[in-house]
């Protein structure tokens, strides 16, 4: 049987141009020109479909459950192998982490996007498309949960975050760094993923705020989002996940209405910890009842905060699914 890797279009730079009349970057469908024109991809078998064409500022949570949908469609065919999706670089990682929580399936799932049109000096899209097709047909890359492949690295979905706005090496998991790399046409793994979790979920509650944490602030902003009815809120502390004191009392009223309330840390790296019992410190925070984040940063939490409330409603069971996210 012919086996073959799906490519998925979502859209984002690597789907864009600049404009020669002024310097604007527009949509333009490039990636299917990318597969036609360059001698590298004509000897790979590939299948190609637009699922979309959005910058990925305009990817909402219900497009990523549906492009997660798609994926898994296309994964049950017996001659796909694997499947790439191309995807705007500014919320890849937050669609990339939601595919990879809800989609369990041991074939390669591969996110990648492009810093630079295809127009531009020193394209970086054609070169990350074909390291994620490699990628996608290696046997190493099986079970590995969803990737992300940018600049010859590979990276877990879990952990990976932009970390430069303009730059091609603009992702990085900076708490482990690449799982492994692409070297010429070489699929070289160096580790595994470290954990997989699985939250079997069709849809999910998008109705999550994120709020990052400032010298200074009250809790007003906290109320805000309780008195609108968010489902449930993640907030961005400092360090290793301690607040203001002057916010505490919001905190306290979102759980006395029983509203998860998870914890980030705003920092890079180094993640949330219960340590300090001082007032708005993260020991106090978990003994009163919010969630620690472990790891993740405060949008990876959003996004499994937004799948856990779509699975289950109890905080206790909850604030397990996040107990995972310490690896």
């Amino acid at each position: 049987m012919k086996h073959i890797i799906k490519i998925l279009v979502t859209g984002g730079t690597i789907d864009m141009v600049r404009s020669p009349e002024n310097g604007a970057v527009v949509t333009s469908p490039q990636v299917t020109a990318m597969l036609e024109n360059l001698p590298q991809f004509r000897k790979l078998e590939i299948e190609v479909e637009q699922f979309s064409n959005i910058p990925s500022p305009h990817v909402s949570p219900q497009i990523m459950v549906d492009l997660a949908l798609k994926i898994e469609q296309e994964l049950a065919r017996q001659e796909v192998q694997g499947v790439v999706v191309t995807h705007g670089t500014d919320v890849l990682e937050e669609t990339a982490y939601l595919v990879d929580l809800i989609i369990e399936n041991p074939k390669p799932i591969v996110f990648t996007g492009s810093m630079r049109t295809n127009t531009e000096l020193g394209a970086d899209g054609a070169r990350n498309i074909y390291a994620s097709i490699l990628t996608a047909a290696s046997e190493s890359a099986c079970r590995q949960g969803t990737l992300v492949v940018m600049n010859d690295d590979i990276y877990a979905a879990r952990d990976v975050t932009k970390v430069h706005s303009a730059h091609v090496d603009a992702f990085d998991s900076l708490e482990f760094g690449p799982l492994g790399t692409i070297h010429d046409e070489e699929v070289r793994f160096y580790r595994k993923t470290p954990s997989l979790e699985h939250i079997p979920v069709r849809s999910v509650n998008a109705n999550v705020a994120l709020i990052k944490c400032v010298a200074g602030m009250d809790g007003s902003l906290i109320r805000f989002c309780l008195d609108q009815g968010v489902a449930g809120l993640v907030l961005e502390g400092f360090g290793v996940g301690d607040i203001t004191p002057w916010a505490l009392e919001s905190i306290k009223e979102g759980i006395r209405r029983e509203i998860p309330i998870v914890l980030a840390s705003r920092c890079p790296m180094g993640g949330v910890r219960s340590i300090y019992a001082y007032e708005g410190g993260s020991k106090q925070l978990e003994t009163l009842g919010v969630i620690l984040a472990g790891l993740l940063n405060g949008q990876k939490a959003r996004i499994k905060l937004m799948v856990a409330l779509e699975y289950i409603q109890d905080i206790d069971q909850i604030r397990t699914l996040f107990s995972e996210s310490k690896l």
